[in-house]
């Protein structure tokens, strides 16, 4: 036979049971313990949140400037004067936090304001900033940790 050959005897197939088995053990240990990929998403969702605060972006763009009302508001000295958007005092910035269990891991706030601000508010004129989102390059991290986390060789 010419090219690659794999004979087929009594030990190549226990070799073969022996390998596969080997593979298996890892793998299982990888599915059993998923502590440690979580803890990496989570603070890539984390830090990409923080990025969405930073460029006052949404994912389809710039967030809605502010309205001169509230800039002459926050003059006045109501909160601490940041034409930063969604920023005037930082609270709802700080209030995004991880959360990690055994299988699970979640990024969010619990700014009873927060969901007004994700969603807009058209009764009062408060226009959608999505700032809980995960853009294109978070998810293309996630995603080759995970290749790289469930890789078994």
């Amino acid at each position: 036979m010419a090219g690659i050959e794999f004979d087929v005897n009594k030990e190549s197939i226990v070799e073969l049971r022996k390998f596969q088995k080997e593979k298996l053990a890892l793998l299982m240990k990888k599915v059993g313990d998923q502590s440690q990929p979580l803890k990496e998403s989570v603070l890539i969702v984390w830090r990409d949140i923080m990025d969405h605060f930073r460029d006052e972006s949404g994912p389809e763009g710039k967030w809605t400037p502010l309205n001169p009302k509230t800039l002459a508001r926050r003059r006045q000295g109501k909160g601490r004067f940041s034409a930063k958007i969604l920023q005037d005092t930082g609270r709802l910035r700080q209030s995004v936090v991880t959360e990690l269990s055994q299988n699970q891991g979640k990024v969010g706030t619990n700014m009873d304001y927060a969901r007004t601000h994700q969603k807009g508010d058209s009764s009062r004129n408060i226009p959608q900033r999505e700032f809980i989102w995960v853009s294109r390059q978070a998810a293309d991290q996630l995603f080759k940790r995970f290749i790289k986390w469930n890789s078994i060789d």
